[in-house]
């Protein structure tokens, strides 16, 4: 189940209805890789998996989910502490800075343990580059045991787009190697390519590559 692009199905809710009975979780993460619904249908998932785990429903979204630390009333000078990035706390800024250096190679906000956001970094970018190689196979398998080396390179500090958008920015911003230029071929035959925005379905289109001719009829796909 674990495609983050799609929403919780029942068996996962009910899998965490279970898990909460025989204890208590310290947090439950809802992730989206791609396909982002409104931020309507995200709160309504939120909703249901605080449901399922018998937690207070949040009222806005994700924000809610974020507590404020809490404060001595006396004050009472001491070090300030590392903060793991596995822990959810701290302001809305500190939070978005450590979003933004897990994922966009931002800088690591004040407070938090270098070590373990680089290492939890470099595990969502293998992450990412499994994902990709789902959705592009030929690509992935061309670079050998040195694609998930490679694609972290390039990912480094760009933001993901989705698992195939990611593989298309990829693929387009370096010269293929022979055996993934078909699968190239077959997507840019089929959509319109647009860095900034979603691609269009195309209806007529041709593309030659070294080796080979891929072919759009009105959405049928050919290729020699």
């Amino acid at each position: 189940h674990d495609t983050h692009t799609d929403p919780v199905p029942a068996d996962v809710l009910a899998l965490i209805t279970e898990l909460c009975t025989r204890c208590r979780p310290p947090g439950l993460l809802l992730e989206r890789d791609g396909r982002y619904p409104p931020a309507a249908a995200l709160s309504a998932e939120l909703a249901a998996i605080a449901q399922a785990a018998d937690l207070p429903s949040p009222a806005t979204g994700p924000a809610e989910l974020l507590a404020p630390e809490p404060k001595s009333l006396i004050p009472v000078p001491k070090p300030a502490p590392t903060r793991d990035p596995a822990q959810v706390g701290g302001s809305g800024a500190d939070m978005a800075g450590l979003v933004k250096a897990l994922v966009a190679g931002g800088q690591i906000p004040e407070g938090f343990d270098e070590a373990r956001v680089t290492a939890a970094a470099q595990a969502l970018l293998r992450k990412r580059a499994d994902g990709v190689a789902r959705a592009w196979p030929m690509l992935a398998r061309s670079y050998g045991q040195g694609w998930q080396a490679e694609f972290a390179a390039w990912a480094a500090g760009r933001p993901g787009r989705g698992s195939w958008l990611d593989g298309w920015d990829f693929a387009r911003g370096r010269t293929v190697p022979q055996t993934a230029l078909a699968e190239l071929a077959a997507c840019e035959v089929r959509w319109t390519y647009d860095p900034e925005r979603a691609p269009k379905a195309r209806r007529l289109a041709v593309r030659r590559y070294p080796g080979g001719t891929a072919v759009n009829l009105f959405g049928r796909l050919f290729g020699r």
